[in-house]
């Protein structure tokens, strides 16, 4: 049973993201076919506070429930590629998820979204879902992510942690 209070978004979800293709393209080195696949392209939205439009995408538990946004800062300046979650995000029962097809015979655990999309760059996976922990590794989220692939009926399940101390440890 996952307990939370229900999230609030606090700034105006934009579904375009042509303002941060160029660090999608150019700093991450993502094709815009990869951008494009269905796996990716719903999980990005500009998040819009005040004057600041950062790239950000859905933090949301086993259920689907949204509970909490990570930002990603793209613009040139002294705070490009900083990332952080917006107020009140509960990553410590969530995960960005990219789309699912009907089909989908591996779940694959990544750290970051930027993570998996890259091994599905060079691996072009048919049948896959991905879940990523959004830097956080632990026994807490390993039992929601056992239990999602329970619930999923997958059939295997694929790691690509990074090989640094909580890579390791995970």
């Amino acid at each position: 049973v996952l307990e939370r209070d229900k999230f609030s978004i606090h700034g105006d979800i934009i579904p375009n993201i042509d303002v941060h293709l160029p660090y999608l393209l150019n700093f991450r080195k993502l094709s815009q076919k990869l951008i494009d696949l269905p796996f990716f392209s719903p999980v990005f939205f500009n998040y819009k506070t005040g004057n600041n439009d950062s790239l950000a995408f859905y933090i949301k538990d086993i259920l689907g429930n949204i509970v909490g946004i990570n930002r990603v800062q793209t613009a040139d300046n002294e705070f490009f590629n900083k990332k952080w979650f917006e107020k009140n995000s509960n990553n410590g029962i969530g995960f960005t998820f990219s789309l699912c097809t009907n089909n989908s015979e591996i779940l694959s655990i990544f750290e970051t979204i930027f993570d998996a999309m890259s091994y599905q760059e060079l691996f072009g996976e048919k049948s896959i879902q991905y879940m990523c922990s959004n830097g956080e590794l632990g026994f807490k989220k390993s039992g929601l992510i056992k239990g999602y692939y329970s619930q999923n009926n997958f059939t295997k399940l694929y790691l690509g942690n990074d090989n640094d101390l909580a890579g390791v440890f995970f």
